[in-house]
């Protein structure tokens, strides 16, 4: 079974900060290391077409809202643009990739993402 990693928790000081009432959270450098492999495998970058954003930010991103419930529009402006980042949800979900990694950093959604 694979070992379940935490995001950087809420209160730390140097990755996360309030905006608004809401936590904008980074997922810490552990937890990355334990999901980069599971997107290098299931989403690798793709050699033509245009360039996709940074997948660290795009995962930030994506966890903030899973959290927070807010719309994709109404994310805050550290993250990447917000179409960006529902394509890159999309695609995650579509081949498997969102299940994967959202198991890995130990977060429940009960199947609603």
């Amino acid at each position: 079974m694979p070992q379940t990693l935490e995001l950087a928790p809420p209160d730390a000081q140097v990755d996360t900060h309030v905006l608004s009432d809401a936590q904008v959270t980074h997922v810490s450098d552990e937890a990355w290391e334990a999901v980069q492999p599971i997107l290098d495998e299931y989403d690798p970058p793709r050699r033509l077409g245009r360039k996709r954003i940074d997948q660290r930010q795009a995962l930030d991103a994506i966890v903030y809202r899973i959290r927070s419930g807010c719309r994709w529009n109404h994310l805050p402006k550290e993250y990447p643009d917000d179409s960006s980042v529902h394509r890159t949800y999309q695609r995650w979900q579509r081949l498997g990739v969102l299940d994967r990694v959202l198991e890995r950093l130990g977060e429940r959604t009960n199947g609603h993402h």
